[in-house]
């Protein structure tokens, strides 16, 4: 059996910039003030369909993987920065941006940030996914090393 320390030093938040980012950064920061705690935003670039890039440019199509990658997280970023980032005050925090599946991205950074808990939310942009192999957010909260926070979407509640 795995020991499962209590430590609430960092708590990350899975940022998607879906519909349900404003409310898992406001609970994220909020317990991240309340616990003196270092928050950590993540980004997680989804690998799928990047593979169409190198299908392309095999085809002589001048189209860049690495370069659509540059291009989507400078964006996003700027984006994360600006909306979510520039409302972090008084609280120590790091924005990470990976390219994979978002789960196993999820699940690594927890384990190698030392998180004490991750905040996400119950879908993601999209939920086609999901229909076929069960969603994100069941394989996080199977595999994650910390407890999970899972936020109720703006249907279920305003955030103020």
């Amino acid at each position: 059996m795995e020991i499962c320390p209590v430590n609430y030093q960092r708590v990350m938040a899975a940022l998607d910039l879906s519909r349900y980012s404003e409310a898992v950064f406001t609970h994220a920061r909020t317990l991240a003030a309340s616990l003196n705690a270092e928050l950590i935003v993540i980004n997680v670039l989804p690998k799928v369909g990047l593979d169409y890039f190198d299908r392309m440019k095999t085809l002589g199509y001048p189209i860049s993987t690495e370069d659509y990658i540059k291009d989507i997280q400078a964006q996003t970023r700027k984006e994360i920065e600006q909306e979510y980032l520039s409302r972090v005050e008084g609280i120590s925090f790091r924005l990470l941006m990976t390219v994979g599946t978002p789960f196993r991205e999820i699940v690594k950074a927890a384990r190698e940030e030392g998180i004490g808990m991750v905040v996400i939310g119950p879908k993601g942009r999209t939920d086609m996914e999901g229909l076929f192999f069960g969603t994100q957010a069941e394989k996080i909260f199977q595999l994650c090393p910390c407890p999970v926070l899972s936020i109720r979407g703006p249907e279920h509640c305003a955030i103020p």
